[in-house]
């Protein structure tokens, strides 16, 4: 977290814990601090830590009765939609915060009891490719690589990085245990699963294609 954030976006999956808690926590605290933006239900974890969202988008279907209301009398801009809809509340939330100009986002919540919201939530950067996301869990952080990325951690952390183009080009990794130069990923194949740091940095570059990177950290973090 040595770049500041335009954005925190909470949504409406687990309520940070571990290591989300823990950077939610400095991240509020920067100065000056991001705009946060709560998804439906995402709203009440703020509510639980005194905190109001700056905006709040959704259908309030996850939302305790009369929370938006008051959320949007103490100042907070509510954005109502239906809940019969064709996108989801984290898309609407991310897209307006992407109307704002925003550029670098964190992401809290986005993991929950069920895979494919997780997995729809973990992919609404590649709607916007030039806006970098970070998501924070518990025991790690996610982020999608178009090109080049540096990974900073310990020793032993865990890394997997995930296809998310039919083929991904020029692969190269650096301060891995499994190192890579110049590779060729095909979707499906499992090469780049459960790496592992070799040093406390790490590189990740590619020439064509998209990877999803979980960077699993350690009890050291």
């Amino acid at each position: 977290m040595k770049k500041g954030f335009d954005a925190i976006l909470i949504l409406a999956g687990d309520i940070p814990r571990g290591h989300a808690a823990q950077a939610f926590d400095i991240l509020i605290s920067a100065e000056p601090r991001p705009l946060i933006a709560a998804a439906d239900g995402g709203a009440s974890f703020l509510a639980t830590r005194e905190l109001r969202p700056d905006i709040l988008v959704g259908d309030n279907d996850s939302l305790e009765a009369g929370l938006a209301e008051a959320m949007r009398a103490a100042g907070t801009q509510v954005v109502d939609y239906p809940q019969h809809k064709d996108f989801s509340d984290a898309e609407a939330a991310w897209r307006l915060l992407v109307e704002k100009g925003c550029k670098r986002i964190a992401i809290f919540g986005a993991d929950g009891g069920r895979i494919d919201h997780t997995m729809g939530n973990l992919l609404l950067p590649m709607l916007h490719p030039e806006v970098q996301a970070i998501f924070f869990g518990a025991d790690y952080r996610a982020a999608i690589c178009y090109n080049f990325f540096t990974l900073r951690g310990h020793i032993g952390d865990t890394v997997s990085l995930m296809p998310l183009s039919s083929r991904i080009t020029g692969i190269t990794l650096r301060g891995f245990e499994y190192p890579l130069d110049n590779y060729t990923l095909e979707i499906g194949c499992s090469r780049t699963l459960s790496n592992a740091l070799s040093e406390t940095e790490g590189s990740i570059s590619l020439k064509q294609g998209a990877l999803l990177i979980i960077h699993y950290l350690n009890q050291q973090h």
